[in-house]
């Protein structure tokens, strides 16, 4: 494996929660740094919902940069 896809549709723990029905936003962001440690790239994918989390993309799009995070 050398890529795993990550949907990360907000960086906002409550708003994750009511989007995945319960998810953990930490859970996720564990999982992409264990990934990166093991050598392995994240791509993220993000779904632009308007008015819910359309405002957020550039925040993602830092995250992802400031994590070295490109496409692959």
């Amino acid at each position: 494996m050398r890529r795993v896809n990550v949907s990360l549709d907000t960086l906002d723990a409550q708003r994750f929660a009511q989007l995945t029905r319960g998810g953990s936003l930490d859970k996720v962001l564990e999982g992409i740094e264990a990934a990166q440690a093991a050598g392995i790239a994240a791509k993220l994918g993000a779904v632009a919902l308007r008015g819910t989390v359309d405002e957020e993309i550039q925040t993602l799009i830092q995250f992802a940069h400031g994590r070295d995070m490109t496409q692959a």
